[in-house]
């Protein structure tokens, strides 16, 4: 249906009725330019935009006093085509409080040391909140109060201390080492001030190096492998005290931290980060393209350490040292490009890259830890990467979870039926995402797929499988969450809460389903892949996706311990857990496999307790149950389909008000039905607006529509 509807003013001379747009879209409001009110508009058909509805605008609250009743406009003395005399849904306030407090919830903590408190917030998206969540509904305390409010809902850390993340969520003090979350406490640490230069033997060198570039090099290719090497082996054949401190040096000494961290060599890799961040801390402001690269590689071991909140501080450092830098702006115009030496082409493409990296990285932390991304689309002016690279489709990819980040966690009102379409149109360029992705690089999504003895996947097509597959997760996880309030919350006076429209409960619950296999297929295709090449159980950041595919298969548990596939998802935890096993055991890899080992027990003593599970199963260790959770060779149970994590689902969905007629949730043969026309699912601008564009603005709404 129009995005907008038509306003009739007074009849002009011509006897033509004048019409004005009524709500003009976010990106025309914006640039405060006249709108023509179709969907979508012409201004952003022509400049290639999505075109993002206006927001529907509450009127200010007026005081008692200020007019009387009788003198009150209302919207049938307005006109039957104002604005205002459109009916809303009955029921759409409760639903749009529901998604307050059950969706775009935050999480926030203090903690008081000797100098100072830290407070720290994470947002909805994070994993920090849907912990809370788990944590809440496991200890019973997931039913709705009996009236509903309109705030959101900030929990506090009592999930975090209860399950031993406060570490995690806190990070620790640098005096403890920064790479303490990796080090194991019952071991000493180790001290190299005996090393000559300050620096690690040459082969030991030589193997930290290799392990990067054989993984966190496709995350961050900013160099080519071929001159980092060149500059490593230049520097052990000639060293010198000057280069100790030099960019280039400090750039290398920041790759072999990242490489030894991949490796037991811990204390080392400590070693060589604190070196690395000396140096670049004694520059002060001077900024170049070295010290973006540093800064970039510094948040990326900070993530990957276990220090959510110091990766994103130094992911925001680093994005302003880029544009201070001016890596947003091509410097080569288009006709000058040909007129290129080959050394100031290879410095352009650096200059490309390193930016590309950045903005990926800076969009993965954004919804990892539901805090608002540093980069604007609309500030970028240089070309994207191509060619079918893993730096391709990790930049596609930061643009879906941007859209993700705004669209399903970021926006605080609407009816469910609104927000389920938001998660049914995201699931399609899920689709289209997969589907583009070049050979080289893409990764299987079936059970058949997965078992085939020819698997053989790369680090890169594992690194794009994690951050892919745990996106989908986090976009229809609120699924979970709305159907397991449903189930428990409170009846009012006598009768089922029907916040949630009955109509909407089979698309709710479909997606609950999607949920766990993809949460399933994460821990079979790790399980698989490290089978294959054991190589790849030097990624440790493997940890944190493993993690984030229990939490979800031992939430959906909580939602309805009755159901039968409780048992399918008991098993697939104590697969994770084996696949902590086969990972380099660390202090971080301690507290979640303690987390998940204690929720798992919970939620088995859960089942066992529901009725449908004792008329089933009898309470002996040789229960059903039981046996899944002791045996993590039992088989976990096959996709129906090579497309069942990404197909849309064919669920009855109601003729909404604002949604149109039909069943839009169908994936057309043209792909208009889930909303990928030719404007195509990369052209995400709209999202990156200002957030003010989805708060109370009165004045904005009546001056442009």
């Amino acid at each position: 249906m129009p995005m907008t509807s038509l306003a009739a003013s007074p009849r002009e001379g011509d006897g033509h009725i004048k019409r004005r747009t009524v709500r003009a879209c976010a990106a025309c409001r914006l640039t405060k330019s006249k709108c023509d009110g179709k969907d979508p508009c012409a201004r952003c058909h022509a400049r290639g935009l999505m075109c993002m509805p206006g927001v529907q605008r509450r009127r200010p609250a007026r005081r008692a006093g200020d007019e009387n009743e009788s003198d009150r406009e209302t919207p049938q003395k307005r006109g039957p085509g104002h604005r205002f005399a459109r009916k809303k849904a009955p029921g759409s306030k409760d639903e749009a409080n529901l998604l307050n407090q059950e969706v775009h919830c935050s999480i926030t903590g203090s903690e008081a040391s000797v100098s100072s408190t830290m407070h720290l917030f994470y947002g909805s998206s994070s994993t920090f909140v849907f912990l809370q969540q788990l944590h809440r509904f496991l200890f019973g305390k997931g039913s709705l109060q009996p009236t509903i409010t309109g705030k959101s809902a900030n929990y506090t850390a009592e999930a975090i201390s209860e399950f031993g993340y406060g570490s995690i969520f806190y990070g620790r003090d640098a005096d403890d080492g920064i790479a303490a979350g990796l080090h194991d406490p019952s071991t000493p640490r180790k001290t190299f001030e005996d090393l000559s230069d300050g620096l690690p033997p040459f082969e030991l060198a030589a193997t930290f190096l290799e392990m990067y570039l054989s993984t966190v090099h496709h995350v961050l290719p900013f160099c080519e492998p071929a001159t980092l090497r060149k500059l490593f082996y230049s520097h052990y054949s000639m060293p010198s005290v000057s280069s100790r401190t030099s960019r280039d040096w400090t750039m290398i000494m920041a790759i072999l931290a990242f490489g030894a961290t991949l490796t037991y060599h811990i204390d080392m890799a400590d070693y060589l980060f604190q070196r690395a961040e000396s140096n670049l801390k004694s520059w002060g402001d001077a900024v170049s393209l070295r010290t973006v690269q540093i800064s970039m590689l510094l948040s990326e071991i900070h993530q990957t350490w276990g220090r959510p909140n110091s990766a994103v501080l130094w992911g925001g450092y680093t994005v302003s040292k880029a544009f201070a830098v001016g890596l947003h702006r091509d410097i080569v115009s288009p006709g000058a490009a040909k007129d290129l030496s080959d050394v100031d082409r290879s410095r352009a493409k650096e200059r490309q890259t390193t930016f590309w990296a950045l903005y990926a990285l800076d969009r993965r932390l954004s919804l990892l830890l539901g805090r608002p991304a540093s980069i604007n689309d609309m500030d970028i002016d240089i070309p994207e990467p191509a060619g079918g690279t893993h730096l391709e489709a990790a930049v596609n990819l930061a643009r879906i979870s941007h859209k993700v980040y705004y669209s399903v966690y970021g926006r605080k009102r609407g009816s469910v039926g609104e927000f389920c379409k938001k998660i049914q149109d995201l699931r399609g360029e899920f689709i289209e995402y997969h589907e583009n992705l070049a050979p080289a690089i893409k990764f299987p999504l079936s059970k058949d797929q997965v078992t085939d003895a020819s698997l053989n996947l790369s680090a890169s097509q594992m690194i794009l499988a994690f951050d892919f597959l745990h996106t989908m997760l986090i976009t229809l996880r609120p699924c979970l969450v709305l159907d397991a309030v449903r189930r428990k919350s409170l009846p009012k006076q006598g009768e089922a809460n029907q916040v949630i429209p009955s109509e909407w409960i089979c698309w709710l619950d479909e997606n609950c389903k999607q949920c766990s296999a993809i949460s399933i297929h994460i821990i079979r295709l790790f399980s698989a892949a490290i089978d294959n090449n054991p190589f790849l159980s030097c990624m440790r950041h493997g940890r944190f996706f493993i993690e984030g595919a229990c939490f979800t298969l031992l939430f959906d548990v909580v939602r309805d311990p009755s159901s039968p596939a409780c048992e399918k998802n008991l098993a697939a935890v104590s697969e994770g857990l084996k696949c902590f096993t086969r990972l380099p055991s660390d202090h971080l890899l301690m507290i979640s496999t303690s987390a998940v080992s204690r929720m798992l027990s919970l939620a088995q003593e859960l089942v066992s307790g529901t009725p449908s599970a004792r008329s089933n199963q009898p309470s002996e260790p040789g229960s059903r149950t039981t046996a899944a959770y002791d045996h993590a060779e039992l088989p976990l149970q096959s996709l129906p389909n090579e497309k069942m994590l990404l197909a849309p689902t064919t669920a009855f969905i109601p003729n909404t008000d604002g949604l149109g007629s039909g069943n839009f949730l169908d994936d057309g043969a043209n792909g208009e039905s889930l909303g990928l026309h030719s404007h195509g699912f990369l052209n995400n601008d709209i999202f990156d607006m200002s957030c003010y564009l989805w708060t109370e603005d009165l004045a904005i709404n009546e001056a442009y529509g």
